[in-house]
Order: C-alpha cells, then sequence, then structure tokens
C-alpha cells in the first residue's frame, strides 16, 4: 500500500494516510480532515513535499510515481539529505541527489578528524566532508554503491546527449544567481 504524509495543521505533526484516503485524523490530536478531490495533471512540473512541506518541484509524466528517499549523504546545509526515486513503466528507474557530498580540496591532516576513507576527511568543526575530486564515472559508482548499499555493481557510461545542454545552462544560470564560479559536469550511466 502507497501512503502519502502531510502536516496537521493544528499540531504540526505529520500525519501518514493511504494514498487516495477521502478522510484524514491525526493519531496525535485528534484533528479530523476531509481531503478535496485534486486532480493532477500529468506532464507539468508538480511540487513535492514529505510532512506537507514542499521539497521538490519535479516534472512527472504519466504513469509514474515518486517517493522521497535519504540518500546517506552528510550536508551542513541540511539535517537529513533527501533525494526523490522515479519509478515508470516497466520498472524504469531515476534517482535524483541533489546533496554533493564532497568538495574539492586537498585532504589535510587533522587529529580531531576520523579518517574514514582513503582521501577523504570529516571537518568537525564545520561539519564539512571532505574529499577529492572523482571523475564522473567513479563518483556515480561510489553513491550507487552508498545509496543501495551493494558493491557488486556495473556502471556503464551512456551518450549524455541533450544533458551537456542542460549542464552548461545550469552551470550559468547558477554562476550568474551564486556570483561566482560554478562547475557542472552531466552524466548518464546504465547500472
Amino acid at each position: 500500500m502507497v501512503y502519502e504524509e502531510m502536516k496537521c495543521r493544528k499540531c504540526g505533526k505529520p500525519i501518514q494516510f493511504a494514498e487516495g484516503a477521502p478522510w484524514i485524523r491525526c493519531v496525535y490530536c485528534g484533528a479530523e480532515y476531509t481531503r478535496t478531490a485534486k486532480k493532477e495533471k500529468a506532464g507539468e512540473v508538480q511540487p513535492i513535499g514529505n510532512g506537507g512541506n514542499p521539497l521538490f518541484e519535479a516534472f512527472l509524466p504519466a504513469g509514474w510515481t515518486y517517493r522521497i528517499i535519504e540518500d546517506g549523504s552528510f550536508s551542513s546545509l541540511a539535517p537529513v539529505c533527501l533525494g526523490i526515486a522515479f519509478t515508470g513503466p516497466g520498472g524504469v528507474q531515476m534517482t535524483f541527489l541533489p546533496f554533493a557530498y564532497y568538495k574539492d580540496a586537498a585532504v589535510r591532516a587533522n587529529p580531531f578528524s576520523p579518517q574514514s576513507v582513503p582521501g577523504e576527511q570529516f571537518d568537525g568543526m564545520s561539519l564539512v566532508r571532505y574529499r577529492k575530486r572523482a571523475a564522473l564515472p567513479q563518483y556515480a559508482y561510489e553513491r550507487i554503491a552508498a545509496i543501495t548499499k551493494t558493491t557488486q555493481l556495473r556502471v556503464e557510461p551512456m551518450d549524455a546527449g541533450v544533458l551537456k545542454e542542460k549542464a552548461a545552462w545550469f552551470g550559468r544560470e547558477a554562476g550568474q544567481k551564486l556570483q561566482g564560479a560554478v562547475h557542472t559536469e552531466q552524466g548518464k550511466f546504465r547500472v
């Protein structure tokens, strides 16, 4: 059974309910809600949330479903790093992981930071995880292996096609908004 989640307007606690349920009751404060039918238009950008708060805006094609996942990385920008896993017809999957887990910096010796992986360092003062920059196929392999908790993977690069143009556009737009240099890479992989 697929569940949805919203935040109770009275007490602020998360309420889980079956997808399509017409009536919802908060188990914490007893507040009751009647759901109104909201017809989502396929092929439009929709806000996707967790606990009633929009986290992402994403294009959801007709016949596709999504779920919000913990991506297993760490960022000082968010208490929990979340991503979206999309599932399409025939079991096709696409995952969006917005938080990168490395910063391209020279790993320096710090007696107060644990060395969990060679070439990687966690700075306990700033809560930033530093790692030497890896080539995109290696980075994709490491991220997929960490999320799926599998080491027996074969990651094959594929033609990125339209992603090249989109990554270049994103880099330009982000650079203007952030008023600095932004490095983007695109990749499409078969696992």
